[in-house]
């Protein structure tokens, strides 16, 4: 009968710390020159990639199964991502210190860049569902 529900105990706490991880998500260390952040993401994400841009800056991109991205860099100019949203958008241009938030539809597919301190934050591709869940998402990014 101990047996029992011992086995009944650690199944309990086995569907719980399961449906726990499927509502918080993962929080991920992100590390650049002017320092490290940490963001909670769904967990959702399919594949992450790390780009190094120049000597020191850094792309943090985490892509969805459906092609949807969450990205994090410190350097706009040359990131494979962001740069073509803002080309597309030429009238924007960011200085030392904004805080920024750039967002758009287009295709039916919502983008945004934001820009806090050093940091540029965003999505792309994201479905009108969703939006909501991706804006929260791109709030938790904090300084550590």
């Amino acid at each position: 009968m101990k047996k029992l529900y011992l086995f009944g105990f650690i199944l309990l706490l086995f569907i719980i710390s399961c449906s726990t991880n499927k509502k918080t998500g993962k929080t991920t260390t992100l590390k650049f020159s002017s320092g490290s952040y940490t963001i909670k993401l769904p967990s959702q994400a399919f594949e992450q990639k790390i780009i190094r841009i120049g000597l020191s800056e850094m792309e943090y991109q985490y892509i969805f199964r459906d092609s949807s991205k969450i990205f994090c860099t410190d350097q706009v100019s040359s990131s494979p991502l962001i740069h073509p949203l803002l080309t597309f958008k030429d009238y924007i241009s960011f200085t030392d210190n904004d805080t920024l938030s750039l967002s758009f539809l287009e295709d039916d597919k919502y983008y945004c860049v934001r820009k806090i301190g050093d940091i540029f934050i965003g999505y792309s591709g994201i479905k009108k569902e969703n939006k909501q869940a991706y804006d929260n998402t791109i709030n938790t990014l904090k300084k550590r």
